[in-house]
């Protein structure tokens, strides 16, 4: 008997969420669980990326093409939890750039949150550098150094 009463109180809320869905709503208590876990539960993995070992491979892209052929010559830190998303957490992209000697590469531009509040960090030989980038201007990055 209870199980009945349990079947047709289901059946009765499954119709009116199937109201609920072409006027685009959902119902809460459904989803909450999943939308406050009582712990965060990230779908990315911590990861080290060591220069020691990044540093050769990102030289060895300067031998394999042009700054031009590849019009920027980055390589972009992937979190190893989500392989191909060109990304280190959800919200944050990382690439290390190869400017070799007397290149200088093409102008682009960014979006404001490209920059997160318009800051760039620079690794440059004396260490690292910050440089403000103002939203949605052109702008390159030489290498001005001897070959």
């Amino acid at each position: 008997m209870q199980t009945a009463v349990a079947e047709g109180v289901a059946a009765t809320r499954q119709k009116y969420y199937e109201t609920l869905a072409p006027q685009s709503l959902a119902p809460l208590w459904e989803v909450l669980k999943g939308l406050v876990p009582t712990e965060p539960r990230s779908k990315f993995a911590p990861h080290v990326w060591q220069f020691a070992k990044t540093k050769p491979l990102l030289m060895a892209a300067g031998d394999l093409l042009t700054a031009e052929e590849a019009e920027r010559r980055v390589l972009v830190l992937e979190n190893p939890a989500m392989p191909g998303g060109s990304r280190i957490t959800a919200t944050m992209y990382a690439g290390l750039q190869l400017i070799m000697p007397g290149e200088i590469a093409p102008a682009h531009r960014h979006t404001a949150s490209a920059h997160g509040a318009r800051r760039q960090w620079r690794l440059h030989r004396r260490g690292w550098r910050e440089d403000r980038d103002e939203a949605w201007r052109f702008h390159h990055h030489p290498q001005h150094g001897l070959a």
